[in-house]
């Protein structure tokens, strides 16, 4: 997939079939939509594309953190690339799009700079300054600079929309397995091995830990039967993420203790798969309570491992 990230690089591009949107996640509502457009790129001998931001536009205009994502903006390009998308436009929206009119965005960009002959957008998608386009908006719009547009109805799972604000919810409440429906797979985090404060080895269960990415949605705080996926490779483990005040920190951290490993992986990028939450965070008496539950924790992720493989 050849990624664009402005106007400038984009030169004389082939006839395209584009999908529109953040596609925060890339959940299965987005996967089917681009997925939509690539089959018709296919159909029609289009080049097919996306075109999207590299922030979210509401963090933009409110200069804050306020939405958070589910995937780095870098995996949100892998998972698009996995679909099989030749074009991706990753523009910054910060570069004036909050002024930009709808008529000069479908005109400008979609029509002449994109060259798409085929637009697919999503039922609730906006364009143009505050927002002032619908859907409805482009396939007028579309009729006057001669491209044709599909707007893709609401997917529905066990009668909800499915919806990035939604699965965002259900990671903030440690709803894993309810997310992992509307996403398509397991929510993750991803980050390099760090040292900790060492306490779980000296205990009899060392982890690995992981710095937090503080711009991804944060699971709610507990303990959870989680995948550890290392070099292509997937281990079975179960993963502290919160503030740990029984061992005396104050910080955010996410450590993940490895079922029946023994390698050394300091320095080395993991990624965690949430799976089911065992439990919320407790603040333990003394060490000894804190031993006897990590290990009640320990088996019952022992347990699911083994009924679940």
């Amino acid at each position: 997939m050849k990624i664009f990230r402005n106007k400038d690089e984009i030169k004389n591009i082939p006839k395209t079939a584009v999908a529109l949107g953040f596609f925060d996640g890339v959940h299965v509502g987005h996967a089917e939509l681009i997925s939509e457009t690539v089959a018709l790129a296919k159909e029609k001998g289009l080049m097919s594309a996306v075109f999207t931001f590299d922030e979210h536009p509401k963090n933009v205009m409110t200069h804050s953190d306020a939405v958070k994502r589910l995937v780095s903006a870098e995996d949100k390009l892998s998972l698009i690339e996995e679909l099989g998308v030749d074009f991706c436009f990753v523009f910054s929206f910060a570069d004036g799009f909050h002024e930009i009119s709808p008529g000069k965005f479908a005109k400008e960009y979609i029509s002449e700079l994109f060259n798409a002959e085929d637009v697919f957008c999503g039922y609730n998608f906006h364009f143009g300054s505050r927002a002032s386009g619908d859907g409805a908006m482009l396939t007028a719009l579309g009729a006057e600079d001669g491209f044709n547009v599909h707007v893709h109805e609401p997917i529905m799972i066990d009668g909800q929309t499915v919806s990035s604000s939604l699965i965002r919810g259900l990671v903030n409440e440690g709803s894993m397995e309810e997310a992992e429906k509307f996403l398509g797979r397991r929510f993750y985090l991803t980050g390099n091995v760090i040292e900790g404060n060492k306490i779980g080895r000296t205990i009899g269960f060392p982890t690995a830990n992981i710095d937090m990415n503080l711009t991804i949605s944060e699971p709610a705080f507990g303990v959870y039967i989680t995948f550890v996926i290392w070099r292509d490779r997937s281990y079975p483990a179960v993963t502290n993420l919160g503030i740990a005040e029984s061992v005396g920190r104050g910080t955010l951290f996410v450590e993940s203790h490895i079922l029946d490993f023994s390698e050394s992986i300091y320095g080395e990028e993991i990624r965690v798969e949430f799976g089911e939450r065992i439990r919320g965070e407790e603040k333990f008496p003394d060490i000894m309570a804190l031993v006897e539950q990590i290990g009640k924790d320990k088996e019952t992720a022992i347990e699911w491992h083994r009924d679940n493989k």
